[in-house]
């Protein structure tokens, strides 16, 4: 699997640059991972309720959930109205393929994590 890869990449890799392109991509995963869960959350919620959760706090209470879903970084993630689950700040995540706003643009190279 990807996490394998990039997780054996980071531990054998003596660079800094690829251990921190590792590390990226492995926040990336479980950023993905979280969005298709809340996402298929977000879908049985409407299944059984018939209309949408109206924010991510009642989202995470009708799934019992221990408090807010946070990305790695720790901010909340956001459900838009339309229900779908985002991160709050896609700029901090340049390699994430779920969750992104739909006007989303990177801009430039890739910010990676603890850099400016």
């Amino acid at each position: 699997t990807a996490r394998m890869l990039w997780t054996a990449t980071y531990e054998s890799s003596k660079e800094s640059n690829i251990r921190q392109n590792a590390i990226e991509h492995l926040r990336a995963i479980r950023v993905d991972e979280d969005v298709t869960r809340l996402q298929e959350a977000v879908n049985r919620f409407e299944q059984l309720n018939g209309r949408l959760p109206a924010t991510i706090w009642e989202l995470a209470a009708a799934e019992h959930l221990r408090g807010i879903p946070v990305d790695p970084d720790g901010n909340p993630y956001v459900l838009s109205l339309d229900g779908q689950v985002q991160i709050a700040k896609p700029e901090d995540f340049p390699f994430v393929t779920k969750g992104l706003p739909p006007d989303y643009k990177p801009s430039g190279l890739p910010k990676f994590h603890g850099n400016s």
